[in-house]
């Protein structure tokens, strides 16, 4: 082997532009590789950094197919008489106002059961973590425990850290521990967790009516298909759950512990996009193969020489199989090198919502290893082969030279499966991207350019509203207050001369909301149990339709008359109103929220007073439902809701400004930080985008490397065929006729690769379809494009050779013979 390798290292040596070349080229699908996996491990393949990963489970309540979170009253009765579980915790990600000093911030962080780091059996870096006693409402030392990152960033890696105050929304907490670097929480891959709080210390009793994620671990000697069992027969004797089914899923399984089959970016994607990018490095592959089977045929002689002097065929393909490895590592290393560089693109473009940390790690590098040596065995296997086929009499004999028309074939079968290869991907990624500038050109039924949006966060009320009233009293002073707020809210942005219109809404449209839809009856079909609609109920302002320009179609907009005492009016979705009163006048006509059947008190209508038209969500081929709007003024209680504020100038207005007039309006809530519109679209499209990023690269790198093949492959024709060139020429052939020979050569090829690549790349289609978003499986502006832009590089790949072949003297060639 010792031998081998330095007969390797030398020959490479003396044939340095070989040697680069065919690193180049390797190099190229190796990083595509690595960096890909690196993301693919990053979110899906990572294991918990707890102790004994393989112990702990999630789970969830399920109806139907879909999975839900457990309630906190069924987690509470699974932890205790879940006796298969040695720890069963609970957690749940939010993001929360966090305030140190004068500075306050949204940060991610963890809401926690008392034994939730005994559980995942994790140690503080400082401190002490969370214990069960911090699970006690009348604890006088409300605990969090923070992360390194938040230690280091916003306390400057003080290690006077423990005992420091800091403020969660409403309440103050004391710093009892840091986390180490390492661990970022269990909540979500892209959202790393910066505090981690008890939920009893948090919200008390109000804690039970809430939703978790539990996480358990196992005792020794139960598996996962076991506690499957126990769990689905213990849930049988929680009240009130018998339509509801159980699921234990092992915590390696998941990937994201509120969306078990990870929606943000699902597997299916990510093997998708593995299998695209696999298919760039089997491109490659097959062009550093032609190659070496090219070097293959000039070294006959020399091969053949070692099998005259006694060299075993095994001896002969280890060498060649050795020189296949070595030119691998060489594009590995420097594979390496471009993956750190395409990852540090990667976290660069990726919206702050999808933060990565993507090291290399241990099991990246064994994959990049592993691809390396897997492609050097690749790369060698045709030439080691053809290297054990040479007949020792024949390439040593006089006439071995004259062999042209089969020594020009050599490279022909290397150069088909790249042009397949390259013309699937470009098929897939044509049509993929076709689809996507249709979908970011479809118009949802608003406008986004120059909207900022803001989460209004209500406050805990510590007013004296309400103080020696009775309960009634004082719930409905508090909900007047409520309605007070926004409305003021609302008034002193629309004044500011810098805002077109400001508007608050309990919801945005932007994306389909996965919570139950709402029915609704028009007042004609009461009493019938089919007329129904599944509808999305908005509690909006006046001035929210102008913020967004969504148009009245009829009637009018929501304005002062539609107050908390003034009948209940509605405006409903172009589609709605024709479904419940086709072909006739929605205006004036009444409507009201299901279910409409109590006996006690009949349905509560509302007058529907204009129309707009529809909305839909920005990925527009998700599921949508007919929506109906309502005053946010009739609400009784307006809690949690979205700040939706149009600019003059299309540019973001301070923070402090929009703070300035939340302040002026009262203490009721505060409001995030303003975040465009149109950086939100962004980020609901940015698993679509970087999906038609990677296949439009592989498509590029493909078509690339498939036009390198060509060149190669006719290069090479047309210098074992110089001869027979010079001869045509002295016979009469025209220049035309040299070219054409020359370039129909690369035709032939280019055909037969591209009528393979077009029936490889309607399975790819479905894959991808089924992955990532359903995609036409026909497309003519696309199946006419490809061919011509492969005949494009076709035609160029093939000039240089031709005009090598229109240089060649007849005269030197007949002295030659």
């Amino acid at each position: 082997m010792l031998q081998d390798l330095r007969a390797a290292i030398r020959l490479l040596a003396r044939h340095r532009g070989y040697a680069c070349a065919a690193a180049l080229v390797l190099a190229l699908g190796l990083a595509a590789n690595t960096a890909l996996y690196a993301i693919v491990n990053a979110v899906l393949f990572r294991t918990l950094p707890v102790r004994d990963p393989d112990q702990l489970v999630y789970l969830y309540t399920t109806l139907g197919d879909r999975p839900f979170v457990v309630g906190y009253p069924d987690y509470e009765h699974l932890a205790k008489h879940g006796g298969f579980f040695s720890q069963l915790a609970a957690h749940w990600a939010i993001s929360s106002r966090l305030s140190v000093g004068s500075q306050t911030d949204s940060f991610a962080g963890e809401y926690v059961s008392g034994n939730y780091f005994e559980a995942l059996g994790v140690s503080a870096l400082l401190g002490r973590i969370l214990l069960p006693e911090d699970d006690d409402p009348a604890n006088p030392e409300s605990a969090v425990v923070i992360s390194h990152d938040l230690w280091t960033r916003r306390f400057d890696a003080d290690p006077r850290i423990l005992g420091r105050e800091m403020k969660l929304n409403d309440k103050i907490f004391t710093v009892v521990g840091v986390m180490g670097p390492t661990f970022k929480g269990v909540s979500d891959p892209w959202t790393p967790s910066q505090f981690w709080a008890s939920f009893a210390q948090t919200w008390g009793e109000k804690t039970r009516q809430f939703g978790v994620a539990p996480i358990g671990r196992l005792k020794p000697g139960i598996t996962r298909e076991q506690a499957q069992g126990l769990v689905v027969t213990l849930g049988k004797g929680i009240p009130n759950r018998e339509r509801f089914g159980w699921l234990v899923l092992s915590a390696n399984q998941v990937r994201l512990p509120f969306d078990p089959y990870g929606s943000v970016v699902p597997s299916r994607l990510a093997i998708a996009l593995m299998a695209v990018v696999v298919a760039v490095l089997l491109i490659a592959v097959a062009n550093v193969a032609g190659l070496m089977s090219a070097r293959g045929v000039a070294r006959r002689s020399e091969i053949a020489i070692r099998r005259s002097l006694g060299a075993k065929g095994a001896r002969i393909a280890g060498q060649v199989l050795t020189e296949a490895v070595l030119l691998s590592a060489l594009g590995g290393g420097l594979g390496l090198f471009l993956a750190c560089w395409l990852l540090r693109v990667f976290v660069a473009i990726t919206p702050g919502r999808f933060a990565l940390d993507v090291p290399l790690d241990g099991r990246v590098l064994f994959f990049a290893a592993v691809s390396c040596v897997g492609t050097g065995i690749l790369v060698g296997l045709a030439p080691a082969f053809q290297g054990l086929r040479i007949d020792v009499g024949t390439a040593l004999g006089s006439r071995f030279a004259e062999r042209i028309r089969r020594q020009s074939h050599l490279r022909h079968w290397s150069v088909v499966p790249q042009i397949m290869l390259s013309v699937a991907l470009l098929v897939v990624a044509s049509i993929y991207v076709r689809r996507l500038v249709f979908t970011e050109a479809f118009y949802p039924g608003y406008s986004t350019a120059g909207v900022f949006v803001t989460r209004v966060l209500p406050q805990k009320d510590t007013s004296e509203i309400g103080k020696g009233a009775d309960d009634v009293t004082r719930r409905n002073q508090r909900a007047e207050r409520s309605r007070a707020y926004f409305r003021q809210l609302v008034e002193q942005l629309a004044s500011n001369p810098g805002i077109v219109a400001a508007g608050v809404s309990t919801r945005l449209p932007l994306h389909y909301d996965l919570s139950s839809p709402e029915t609704v009856i028009g007042q004609e079909a009461l009493g019938d149990a089919g007329a129904g609609v599944a509808t999305r109920r908005f509690a909006v302002s006046p001035g929210y339709f102008a913020a967004l320009k969504i148009s009245i179609i009829r009637g009018r907009s929501f304005d002062e008359r539609d107050a908390y005492a003034s009948p209940r009016v509605a405006i409903v979705s172009k589609t709605l109103a024709n479904r419940l009163w086709a072909g006739r006048e929605p205006v004036g006509k009444l409507l009201a929220f299901g279910p409409t059947t109590n006996r006690d008190q009949g349905p509560e209508w509302l007058e529907v007073v204009g129309v707009v038209n529809d909305v839909s969500p920005v990925l527009h081929d998700e599921r949508q439902d007919p929506s109906v709007y309502v005053p946010l003024a009739q609400q009784w209680h307006v809690g949690f809701a979205y700040l939706v504020v149009r600019s003059v100038s299309g540019t973001i207005l301070p923070v402090h400004q929009l703070l300035m007039v939340a302040k002026s309006a009262g203490s009721y809530a505060e409001l995030s930080p303003a975040r465009s519109m149109r950086d939100m679209v962004a980020e609901l499209l940015y698993p679509r985008r970087m999906a038609a990023g990677i296949l439009s690269a592989a498509a590029f790198v493909g078509l690339l490397l498939s036009g390198i093949g060509i060149y190669g492959a006719v290069s090479y024709s047309v210098a074992r065929r110089l001869k027979e060139l010079g001869i045509r020429a002295a016979l009469g052939a025209q220049w035309s006729d040299l070219t054409r020979l020359v370039v129909g050569e690369g035709f032939l090829l280019a055909a037969i690769g591209t009528l393979l690549g077009a029936l490889l790349a309607f399975p790819l289609l479905r894959i991808v379809s089924t992955a990532v978003v359903a995609v036409p499986p026909v497309d003519t502006v696309t199946i006419l494009l490809v061919p011509l832009l492969v005949g494009t590089v076709v035609v160029l790949a093939c000039w240089v050779p031709a005009r090598r072949a229109m240089r060649v003297d007849p005269v030197v060639v007949l002295r030659e013979l």
